[in-house]
């Protein structure tokens, strides 16, 4: 009888995972998004400072 408790159990155990994982790659995602910007606009201020440097 404790068939279908132990089911739901599971799928919410499965869910709270899945919930669990794409916060997790999304959090990913915008550090590296975030990172990416940030070198960018780090390597243009140095090359541009370079160039008005000579």
């Amino acid at each position: 009888m404790s068939l279908p408790t132990l089911e739901l159990d599971l799928y919410g155990r499965f869910r709270d995972l899945h919930q669990y994982k794409q916060t997790q790659i999304s959090n990913l995602m915008n550090a590296l998004l975030i990172g990416s910007v940030t070198g960018i606009g780090t390597g243009l201020y140095y090359t541009s400072d370079k160039f008005s440097r000579k």
